[in-house]
């Protein structure tokens, strides 16, 4: 089959699902993916065609392109009002250089992403630059927050800047610093 057959077969279908005469007061359901988010709106594949600036709920506004959602159809009026699965279901932990559990790396640096909330942890044996988040990940404006040096009272600094540098400041630098930083991105 080419592909001007499969587009016209793909355009017949999602015609016949919203040409059906639909009692008044009548709403159905529908399964779609995520094409594009358009801040306000969403586009959305269904049935093998795209709908351009569907409307959403403010739950949905966090959508991604792959996210699996749930559309309300009513009469003509269809509005994305859910986020049924992400378009990257994996476990959302990513570390930047080692882990818990190895010494190829003077410590650990991870993110951790939940909506738009960030949550940056580390536990790092010197000063200076650990890591950098990568995009999607990244706070709006530098935001900054507390470490200490394990085991004692001693304070530092962890600031990271809107580029996602994630960097250790404070006059000692030979000691196994630990701490981490929530915050909003956009």
């Amino acid at each position: 089959m080419d592909l001007l057959t499969s587009a016209m077969d793909a355009g017949a279908a999602l015609a016949e699902t919203f040409s059906k005469p639909v009692n008044t007061g009548a709403s159905f359901t529908r399964y779609g993916t995520v094409v594009k988010n358009n801040g306000a709106t969403l586009d959305v594949e269904l049935c093998g065609a795209t709908l351009a600036a569907v409307p959403m709920l403010t739950t949905c506004a966090g959508a991604q392109a792959g996210d699996r959602c749930l559309l309300t159809v009513d009469g003509p009026l269809v509005t994305v009002t859910g986020i049924l699965a992400n378009a990257d279901n994996a476990h959302y932990v990513r570390y930047f250089y080692g882990n818990d559990s190895t010494n190829d790396a003077p410590g650990y640096c991870k993110y951790e992403k939940v909506g738009r909330m960030v949550t940056v942890s580390f536990g790092w044996s010197k000063t200076g630059i650990l890591a950098t988040l990568p995009e999607g990940v990244r706070p709006v404006i530098r935001v900054t927050g507390v470490c200490v040096i394990m085991g004692t009272n001693v304070f530092g600094q962890i600031d990271i800047s809107p580029k996602g540098v994630i960097e250790i400041v404070s006059s000692t630098n030979n000691s196994y610093w630990g701490g981490s930083l929530t915050f909003c991105v956009a």
